[in-house]
């Protein structure tokens, strides 16, 4: 018998008397449900019982709605059935007190016993006295050491899972691989999910951490995960963080049986390795970028209203402050940023703006280098645009574009070749019936009538009306596919947003000509405006947004945006950073300004190249102000030693952007080689360990009754739903069974 493992429950029981009309009292059939595999010799009669004994059929038990025994959360055995015994000897409390049958540990098992795995010791599987399979094995073959099981679903916590609600289905707080989600904490078996609160200051569930509020860059993610700390000259990766420094390994959170440790040791039978898993959106990989937003209103004294309109370079100071926050540098003024008080409030958390905790997803840019990109869709769809002077004009609205395709369409202008004129093409069928009409007729108004000449003539009307309206279906279907390829291609002229085009060569753009994260805000800061569309974006006369994209609604200005990551700086490091926006962008790279293009100005592109195998960390801005021919770039030659990188180590970097003045707002992140990836640790199949993850692993794993079978799947088992009659089974119900099959077998109580 193979028994599930299960939570040990004390059981009672009590006599039936010895009237045919008595019943197992409810406490009777509840406590039964709860013996695992019991087979037991009871001493009828003793302690001065006067009473006859009186056989005891345990199949007349009225079922209770109990998990079954030899199940996912029940440690009984099977159907029980007690001969000759009333009286208070029959009354059992516990299990685990009861003396153990004269056979027990000699590893031959009997009806009287649950398991023999020839020894008397408990926490092996079966209990010392024969009379329980613990929770947590299968013990499917006498003298035999039980097998240490976890099937997640099965309602049982086992040693090696972190929760089981009963189910395989991700997204209730207890994973598909019985793992607790970010999010939530489970308790019980079966397991109960509920939500925590990032920000409550209590850590539970699969939080890391939780300092009191949502804030990131603080130590303590917007989702209660741990981040670097960058205070000194590097950062210190605490164990938790999903950063691998000075450390086993981190999967990024601090539950111990996963495979990597609270302490971030690699724990027995696992292999860890860098994730090579990712995030997806639309079936596409992102790197999520945690970003803080502040909204402002247009009265604070930097935002609206400035004169200024070109790049500035030096506009802030080339080092972070204490608080890692930039500083006012000597060309200030030329960005029309008014006193250090007042640009102290950009990056600030107070009462002169709004916040808004999020981030910016960068999307695989698809040409398998490592790179990410923001793009405009939320989907991943980038900006599409036609190539100035490749278009056709279609008139001055969507509708009377459409209606020009199908002119196009029907009149087979390129790139369509050949007329789709239906009522044309198709008009032989509609002269045919009329031909045949008519003679028909005739032949009926002879005198006597040509029946037989009428038939046929009527038989072949009847095919010119079918064929003719085949005609129609093929040359209509031909039609409006004509017309759907052309109407596809409608879209505001590049050379005139207000008329509409067609068949212009199609472009694409990374990033995103309207960049508002702030637009959810409601409030005093709250500054709605329409926005136009850059000419970086394929629309050189900078056209509102609702011409190019009609029906786009007004924007909140006037916000920064600071985004910050976190990269482990190597020996080997390949990284780039690049940015295309506006207005005010900073990157600083451990604490120092690597690319500068402050100033309200047009989208602008600066980069920061790390090639640590070339000793060289490479800067260049470049003036978006006139495209053709464009402004030269402006290189930076500096070393890693600069920015005080040393292989390693984890540093930070940190954007900090600021859209100061209408009326557009664009924004291009690129992140290459800056991706750090936690550690996945996989359990090793055939070590004999159980791990998170396998159901099973006896080292041997060739799928034998009631032990492992290949990739740590359990074999054939008690409890999977199949009715094994060779292995003894009587009855298998799947996990847990019910109250007509408990154990997957009869067991005789004596």
């Amino acid at each position: 018998m193979t028994i599930l493992p299960a939570a040990r429950r004390s059981v009672h029981r009590s006599a039936r008397g010895v009237h045919r009309s008595a019943r197992p009292s409810a406490a009777l059939a509840l406590a039964l449900l709860g013996l695992v595999a019991l087979a037991f010799p009871v001493a009828c009669g003793a302690g001065g019982e006067d009473t006859p004994p009186t056989k005891v059929n345990n199949n007349n038990l009225p079922p209770d709605g109990t998990r079954a025994p030899g199940g996912a959360n029940n440690p009984s055995g099977g159907t029980f059935v007690m001969d000759d015994c009333t009286g208070p000897s029959c009354d059992i409390t516990s299990t685990a007190d009861l003396p153990a049958p004269p056979g027990c540990g000699n590893g031959q098992r009997t009806d009287d016993e649950a398991c023999d795995d020839g020894n008397k010791v408990s926490g092996d599987g079966c209990a010392a006295n024969c009379l329980a399979t613990e929770p947590g094995f299968s013990c499917a073959a006498p003298n035999q050491p039980c097998v240490a099981i976890a099937r997640c679903g099965d309602r049982v916590v086992a040693a090696t899972e972190q929760c089981d609600d009963g189910n395989t289905t991700s997204g209730d707080g207890c994973s598909d691989r019985c793992r607790v989600e970010l999010g939530s904490k489970c308790e019980g078996a079966p397991s109960v999910c509920t939500p925590t609160v990032c920000g409550d200051g209590k850590q539970e569930g699969a939080e890391a951490c939780d300092d009191g509020n949502t804030l990131p860059f603080d130590g303590c993610s917007s989702i209660c995960l741990k981040e670097p700390n960058c205070q000194g000259t590097s950062c210190t990766s605490e164990c938790g963080d999903g950063i691998v420094i000075n450390e086993e390994c981190d999967d990024g959170n601090l539950i111990d049986g996963d495979g990597c440790s609270s302490r971030c040791t690699i724990e027995t039978g696992f292999v860890c390795q860098p994730d090579a898993s990712c995030d997806t959106v639309a079936g596409q990989c992102v790197l999520r970028v945690p970003a803080i937003f502040r909204d402002f209103p247009d009265s604070h004294s930097d935002f609206g209203g400035n004169a200024c309109t070109s790049l500035a370079t030096g506009a802030v100071a080339q080092r972070l402050n204490a608080q890692g926050r930039p500083e006012l540098g000597p060309n200030s003024a030329a960005a029309c940023m008014s006193t250090a008080a007042s640009f102290a409030d950009w990056y600030a958390n107070n009462s002169s703006n709004a916040r808004l905790v999020g981030d910016v997803v960068l999307f695989a840019d698809g040409n398998n280098d490592g790179s990410y990109v923001n793009r405009y869709y939320p989907d991943g769809r980038p900006w599409t645009f036609v190539t100035p002077n490749t278009e056709r004009n279609a008139g001055t609205s969507l509708a009377t574009c459409q209606a020009e395709c199908l002119n196009y369409a029907q009149n087979g202008q390129a790139p369509f070749v050949g007329q789709l004129r239906c009522d044309n093409d198709c008009r032989m069928y509609t002269d045919m019936v009329q031909r045949l009409t008519d003679q028909r007729n005739q032949a009926m108004n002879q005198n006597p009538p040509d029946l037989a000449a009428v038939a046929t003539l009527q038989t072949q009307i009847d095919q010119a009306q079918l064929d003719g309206t085949a005609c129609l279906t093929t040359c209509q279907t031909a039609l409006d596919a004509r017309v759907a390829t052309c109407s596809a291609t409608c879209a505001p002229c590049g050379f005139n947003p207000a008329q509409f085009c067609i068949f212009g060569t199609r472009q694409t753009k990374d990033g995103t000509p309207t960049f508002f994260p702030v637009d959810s805000i409601t409030g005093p800061t709250r500054d709605l405006f329409p926005a136009k569309i850059p000419e970086q974006y394929g629309y050189p006369s900078f056209p509102l947004e609702s011409t190019v994209v009609p029906g786009a609604p007004n924007h909140n200005f006037y916000f920064t945006s600071e985004v910050q990551y976190w990269f482990k700086y190597e020996a080997n490091t390949q990284a780039k950073l690049t940015f295309l926006g506006d207005d005010d962008v900073w990157v600083f790279l451990n604490g120092l300004l690597a690319v500068d293009l402050g100033g309200i100005h047009v989208p602008s592109t600066g980069s920061v190249t790390i090639n640590a195998a070339a000793g060289t960390v490479n800067s260049e801005v470049q003036d978006g102000r006139v495209v053709v021919p464009p402004n030269p770039i402006i290189p930076t030659r500096r070393t890693p030693t600069d920015y005080g990188l040393v292989p390693g180590n984890v540093y930070k970097i940190t954007v900090f952007q600021a859209e100061r003045q209408l009326d557009g707002s664009s924004f291009q992140l690129t992140l290459a080689g800056f991706e750090a990836k936690p550690s996945n640790c996989i359990a090793d199949c055939g070590d004999g360990v159980l791990s998170f993850g396998e159901e099973c692993d006896d080292g041997v794993n060739n799928g034998d009754y009631g032990e492992c079978g290949p990739n740590c799947k359990l074999g054939p088992f008690c409890g999977d739903g199949v009715v094994q009659a060779e292995f003894g089974e009587d009855c298998d119900v799947g996990p847990g069974g019910d109250s007509s099959c408990r154990g997957c077998r009869v067991v005789r109580l004596r």
